[in-house]
């Protein structure tokens, strides 16, 4: 069955605008608010069966893309964690039964960073400059997509009905894989106590994921967790030294890259670090050395295209530039997802050059860097002066 994903039948998440879809790229056409209308919603039942009918349903078209590139998909990490194989036969997949065994729960949008491509929702650091520049035609564009992003009263709701969530998961039975999120989530102390306080027999049956910006003391802060049954820590970097700076503003490299060898050198035999970038235009260049790096710490590294906003997408920059930055970057076989046996052997190379090229949208992105870089100590042409000679 090379259509299936276990997601579907077996994964929920939450997100900032608190509707409920099975991962987080899943493009839902229909809005839905709590767990038992999600489970068994007209919408989600008929979404599995064409799946199960061997469907490329268009609600996984980012899967489908990265799948066509020949890279490991979301939907291949799900089938791989669950079922021990990436595409799954329709004899298995006609079994599937509709519970609860992956919770992604996103708890607010407190941060210590406020990253390039980021946005109010994810990162408080940004709601506040927002709120700052009301004026600004690029928060007029986002405060129109999203009318309540002012409301003061929304990210601590958020905050009160990710806890109920948590708790709801964690009495969940068939619970068995917890992924948090935030915002930088290690930065919330509430939801680090209930995951500490969970009894150890129920710990040792849970393997707890954690998307963080690598600022906090990763040891420190998991030793405080407790025996989960594994802890799979995922570092979102967009490049090493001043480009990892630039890009997610407010961030240290030294302090970044000491927690992670600090992780590393500790050793504890439940713990799995991996390293998640996002390919983008004002990062791109700097992809191989973040290879290298990973590279040379045995850090297994994935990677996403960023879509939106549009303007930071790889779609700005040309084929010609996605080549030349690409020549010397090779992944074949070198990188798997966290701890999971992918056997990558696709070409990011044609990844990289499936979004269109759209040259127009060049000025509205150096517009958006004028904006980005009122508060910064480090400008583009710091960090990316090939980048802005390709435009010329």
């Amino acid at each position: 069955m090379s259509k299936f994903c276990v997601a579907l039948f077996n994964a929920i998440r939450k997100d900032q605008d608190f509707r409920i879809r099975p991962c987080c790229v899943f493009k839902s056409k229909k809005s839905i608010y709590e767990i038992d209308d999600y489970l068994k919603s007209d919408y989600m039942v008929d979404a599995r069966k064409r799946m199960i009918d061997g469907q490329s349903i268009p609600e996984c078209s980012v899967c489908w893309q990265k799948e066509k590139a020949g890279l490991p998909s979301l939907r291949h990490i799900y089938n791989q964690q669950f079922l021990h194989k990436k595409n799954i036969p329709d004899i298995i997949a006609k079994k599937a039964k509709t519970k609860i065994i992956q919770a992604d729960i996103k708890i607010g949008n407190r941060c210590n960073y406020a990253c390039a491509m980021c946005h109010p929702g994810d990162s408080s650091l940004i709601f506040n400059k927002y709120k700052a520049n009301l004026d600004n035609k690029f928060v007029q564009e986002y405060s129109k997509k999203n009318s309540n992003f002012m409301d003061a009263k929304l990210n601590t709701n958020y905050r009160n009905t990710s806890l109920q969530m948590l708790d709801n998961v964690l009495s969940t039975t068939s619970v068995r894989s917890i992924k948090i999120l935030g915002g930088e989530p290690l930065l919330e102390q509430e939801f680090l106590k209930r995951l500490a306080s969970v009894p150890d027999a129920h710990k040792q049956k849970i393997t707890l994921w954690v998307v963080t910006n690598g600022s906090i003391d990763l040891v420190n802060t998991l030793s405080k967790l407790g025996k989960y049954k594994a802890i799979v820590v995922t570092v979102s970097l967009e490049g090493t030294g001043k480009l990892q700076e630039y890009v997610r503003k407010r961030s240290s490299w030294q302090q970044i890259e000491s927690n992670i060898c600090k992780f590393l050198e500790f050793n504890n035999p439940r713990w799995i670090l991996g390293v998640h970038h996002t390919m983008q235009a004002l990062s791109l260049h700097g992809l191989l050395d973040l290879i290298t790096w990973c590279d040379g710490l045995g850090i297994n590294l994935s990677y996403q295209n960023l879509t939106n906003p549009d303007y930071l997408s790889l779609a700005i920059t040309s084929p010609e530039y996605r080549r030349q930055q690409m020549d010397n970057v090779d992944v074949k076989g070198t990188n798997n997802f966290q701890g999971e046996d992918l056997n990558l052997s696709g070409d990011l190379a044609s990844y990289c050059l499936q979004q269109d090229y759209k040259p127009e949208l060049v000025g509205k992105f150096l517009k958006y860097c004028e904006f980005y870089e009122s508060d910064h100590n480090l400008k583009l042409l710091e960090v990316a002066p090939e980048l802005l000679d390709s435009f010329n």
